[in-house]
């Protein structure tokens, strides 16, 4: 899917945020892993611990990036 695909180009260094409101389970499991191995951030910013099992707000960034994005996150709500 495109989601992931932009997981990928994030993990790639070709972006540095990502965020989507209602990404999939099969996008965001492996998603975070491509980020986290990558050496970036992956939130999902509802949810207090991580639930692989319905669709789900995520937030995904470079370090430098995450506390900036997810400021803007929180703003929004």
């Amino acid at each position: 899917s495109s989601d992931l695909l932009d997981l990928a180009h994030l993990a790639a260094g070709r972006t540095d945020v990502f965020f989507e409101l209602n990404l999939k389970p099969w996008d965001y499991a492996a998603g975070s892993l491509i980020v986290h191995e990558a050496g970036g951030v992956f939130c999902m910013p509802d949810l207090n611990e991580p639930y692989y099992g319905s669709p789900a707000a995520v937030l995904a960034s470079t370090p430098v990036c995450f506390n900036e994005a997810s400021a803007l996150f929180q703003k929004s709500r």
